[in-house]
């Protein structure tokens, strides 16, 4: 028995029952590593994320943020005391 499905080239050639589900499940087989492989960027970037979490001891209000090491900051100013 032959059907025509529609294939990689989108010809329309007749293919075997048989062809068409080997075909589709190779396609599903693809499409599960695609999202296995969004999960795994998806869990690299939350990891990544969570490392630039910025917590305090004291209460207060964050009013830039900066990078000890370059001495640069958000608002370009020199990176001072925190202010509380």
């Amino acid at each position: 028995m032959f059907s025509v499905v529609s294939t990689p080239n989108n010809t329309g050639t007749p293919v075997s029952r048989a062809d068409a589900i080997k075909y589709q499940k190779s396609k599903i087989a693809s499409l599960k590593l695609d999202l296995q492989e969004s999960d795994i960027k998806i869990s690299q970037l939350e990891k990544k994320a969570n490392k630039k979490l910025i917590s305090a001891k004291l209460d207060g209000t964050v009013t830039y943020v900066g990078d000890s090491g370059g001495g640069e900051t958000t608002d370009g100013k020199e990176i001072g005391r925190a202010h509380v």
